[in-house]
């Protein structure tokens, strides 16, 4: 009993679990977008990039902030120096009393000791506190530090505006091969039906041989074509998984069809949405690559102002000489002033100012390049829109001339080969129909990617 109880316990929080991991298979065109957005390499170096820039705004910031730093040595003098007063007279070892005479001196004259100026070896250790008092250059390279971090941000929009569109075109392609996939299906039953019934008719002369070939003919096509786009449905759908992040060797499945997702959106009202170029991705990168070469300038501007820091050190030896003025504390300041450099700043500040130019003539043509690639995306919105307008109209006609022949066919008045050529057109126009689709639903994206909506 307690056996049984163990597996179907086990056996229920299998099926829960593989329920889970179906259910996690599954994705809408947006869910696909939310996923990539996490797990795509391209947005996730990006996000590296800002914890990067974040670190680089610190090292920056910590320029200008107290320094601390110490050290040790050891020393070994290989022969410490002396020095000595030379003799003297000992005069409390003379007789009280005694007459002072040249012999008498001579006799308590000594030889004066020798002071040691070092000691042989030593142990020295000090600890110096720096702070940057003023500096322009340090300025400059704070503000430039910040507007690098405000780049990596921008990165990081451009990679999801990227990954949006990549993979909204490849899941939507994935649909549009599937639906191909679908409709040729559907035709290979058909016509196998339709064979069928040949072949009834020919055994008892209804029918000619030619046309029996005919629709043999068309099935064998029909599979081939079906095995074609089976294998474009694989890689598209591995196409869909490297944009997404997601693992190459495991299955998904998409809940969405081209139809649903074609339908939540207003395509001949899109393109007159409002446009501003300062909203652009490409733009606002362009604008901040302007800033940091602005910035560029100052800094070699900056290199002119003078530079004042402060400090305190203090140091100790273990051990110290007979004679010894050394003191263990020091405080100072330290100025530093650039006079002359043989028209090396001058040269490098027209050099930035010349890219400066550069970059401000770049970004005239950016902008008007922009303005026309806004442009072009709303006309190729509506060309698409316009073209899958008249392939939906195209597609009715080719329906009604198919089922049409197919009446025909079954009471005689149409041939085999009629009635395949009808079957063709309508396949063509089929794929014409949704092709047609597609473009515009890419269309879309590119100019969602364009008006920088995420």
């Amino acid at each position: 009993m307690k056996r049984l109880l163990i597996i179907t316990t086990l056996t229920l929080l299998t099926n829960f679990l593989f329920a889970q991991t179906v259910e996690k298979l599954s994705f809408t065109m947006q869910e696909a977008v939310e996923f990539a957005k996490e797990n795509n390499s391209l947005v996730k170096n990006s996000l590296i990039d800002i914890e990067i820039a974040d670190k680089k705004v610190w090292e920056t910031t910590a320029i200008g902030l107290p320094q601390v730093n110490g050290s040790a040595s050891y020393s070994n003098i290989f022969s410490v120096p002396e020095m000595s007063f030379g003799p003297y007279i000992d005069w409390y070892s003379m007789p009280a009393g005694t007459a002072i005479t040249p012999e008498l001196i001579g006799a308590y004259t000594r030889e004066g000791n020798s002071i040691q100026l070092g000691v042989k070896e030593n142990v020295t250790w000090d600890i110096t506190v720096s702070q940057l008092i003023f500096s322009g250059e340090y300025l400059v390279g704070l503000q430039a530090s910040r507007t690098y971090r405000e780049m990596s941000d921008l990165g990081l929009e451009k990679s999801l505006l990227d990954v949006k569109q990549q993979v909204s075109d490849a899941y939507i392609l994935v649909l549009l091969l599937k639906r191909n996939y679908q409709n040729i299906e559907k035709s290979l039953e058909n016509t196998k039906k339709l064979l069928v019934e040949m072949e009834a008719t020919n055994k008892v002369g209804f029918s000619d041989k030619q046309g029996v070939d005919q629709f043999r003919l068309t099935v064998a096509n029909l599979g081939n074509a079906l095995l074609s786009i089976q294998r474009q449905v694989n890689t598209a759908e591995m196409l869909l998984k490297l944009q997404m992040g997601y693992e190459i060797g495991k299955g998904i499945s998409l809940s969405q069809t081209l139809d649903e997702i074609f339908e939540n959106n207003d395509y001949a009202n899109y393109v007159n949405q409002e446009f501003s170029i300062e909203n652009n991705i490409e733009y606002k990168i362009f604008n901040t690559q302007e800033k940091l070469t602005l910035l560029s300038l100052k800094q070699q501007k900056s290199k002119s102002l003078p530079t004042l820091s402060g400090f305190y050190k203090h140091q100790e030896q273990f051990k110290s000489a007979d004679f010894n003025f050394f003191n263990p504390n020091m405080i100072g300041v330290s100025l530093n002033v650039p006079i002359f450099s043989s028209f090396s700043r001058h040269s490098k500040i027209q050099q930035a100012k010349l890219e400066l130019l550069k970059v401000q003539n770049t970004k005239i043509q950016v902008s008007d390049g922009l303005q026309v690639q806004i442009s072009q995306a709303g006309n190729d919105l509506s060309t698409a829109w316009e073209k899958f307008t008249v392939e939906k109209e195209n597609l009715c006609l080719a329906e009604k001339i198919y089922n049409d022949t197919v009446i025909k066919f079954k009471n005689g008045t149409s041939s085999g080969l009629e009635l395949t050529q009808a079957q063709n057109q309508m396949l063509n126009t089929q794929s014409s129909y949704f092709t047609a689709m597609f473009e515009v639903l890419k269309a879309k994206n590119t100019l969602d990617k364009a008006l920088n909506n995420l």
